[in-house]
């Protein structure tokens, strides 16, 4: 169910979501936490890694239909991706908490007035 508001004298039907009357620190903490576990495991994360050109790949496999195992070279460039990416997103999450509080506190509050 939704509630009937003005809008430049015409009756607009605004539809009903439930909103927290206040965001928390705790719930921005909580979006920042998700957003680290989901990104770090995120296949676009390769794509993005590989966007900033700060190593490349070696990739000199050949398509010879069989199984593929990685490289020494390439196991060592997982393992310094990965140790990249997790530290980049650890020194993150603070600004991304701070940053989803600061972005739902205005956003909904400017919801409820609707």
């Amino acid at each position: 169910m939704g509630r009937t508001a003005r809008r430049g004298g015409e009756a607009v039907n605004v539809p009903h979501v439930e909103i927290v009357p206040t965001v928390t620190r705790e719930q921005a903490e909580r979006f920042a936490q998700a957003w680290f576990r989901w990104t770090i495991h995120a296949l676009a994360m390769c794509d993005v890694f590989g966007a900033a050109e700060v190593m490349e790949y070696p990739d000199d496999r050949e398509d010879s239909g069989e199984e593929y195992t990685f490289t020494p070279e390439q196991d060592r460039y997982q393992r310094i991706k990965e140790q990249i990416v997790a530290a980049t997103l650890g020194m993150a999450k603070g600004a991304m908490a701070e940053a989803f509080f600061s972005a739902a506190t205005v956003i909904l509050a400017r919801e409820r007035e609707r």
